[in-house]
């Protein structure tokens, strides 16, 4: 089940009488732990909506070659999934899954993650996400917006830049705001997936503070 409240989208893996097992759809880290209470706000979010807003395409078809891949990566976290709500067995399965493979504990990691966030085996293939298709065109207004007025030494803050953008990419003459546009959900995501600090730094800050 997808649970989402604000800028935070959840999956819940395991269900106890007093609480749950969620993962961080956005930021991918370790399932935990948290009281119910501690979800009221939350409503419930579809899997499309999911994908929307981390930019996730499912692959229809996947060639010989990344079936065999994306079936590597799930032998090596079907070690770690039986104990995924125990933190002290799931930190020694994933360290053992990576002694066994010679890969780093974070790439276990990396892959279990993706995995319980999305579901499918299919995720764990290395290009599934839409990072290189062409920009939509929501997506290059953000890009602009952030590239005109958060990337510069007017250092406005990411939500000032993102009503800048509605002002000017989506609102009419009467500054009337359309019916669809970007939530800022999405535009900071768009701007954490592609920031970069040496960017940041030296727009914001220039390039003899960032030397």
């Amino acid at each position: 089940m997808l649970m989402t409240n604000k800028d935070t989208i959840l999956r819940i893996l395991e269900i106890k009488p007093d609480r749950v097992l969620v993962i961080d759809c956005i930021k991918k880290t370790l399932p935990y732990w948290t009281e119910k209470n501690n979800l009221t706000g939350f409503k419930k979010c579809s899997e499309k909506e999911l994908y929307n807003i981390t930019g996730y395409q499912m692959p229809l078809e996947l060639t010989p070659k990344q079936k065999q891949s994306a079936q590597h990566k799930y032998t090596i976290i079907s070690a770690v999934l039986p104990f995924v709500a125990d933190d002290t067995l799931r930190a020694k399965a994933i360290k053992l899954a990576a002694e066994n493979n010679k890969i780093s504990p974070q790439t276990v990691k990396k892959y279990l993650c993706r995995y319980l966030v999305y579901q499918d085996i299919n995720c764990l293939v290395r290009s599934t996400s839409n990072t290189n298709r062409n920009l939509s065109a929501d997506e290059k207004n953000i890009r602009w917006s952030l590239n005109k007025f958060f990337y510069s030494g007017a250092k406005l803050t990411l939500k000032r830049c993102y009503e800048i953008m509605l002002k000017e990419k989506y609102c009419d003459k009467n500054g009337v705001l359309q019916d669809i546009y970007p939530s800022f959900y999405q535009y900071r995501y768009f701007y954490r997936k592609h920031k970069k600090l040496e960017t940041y730094y030296i727009s914001r800050n220039g390039i003899k503070d960032y030397q």
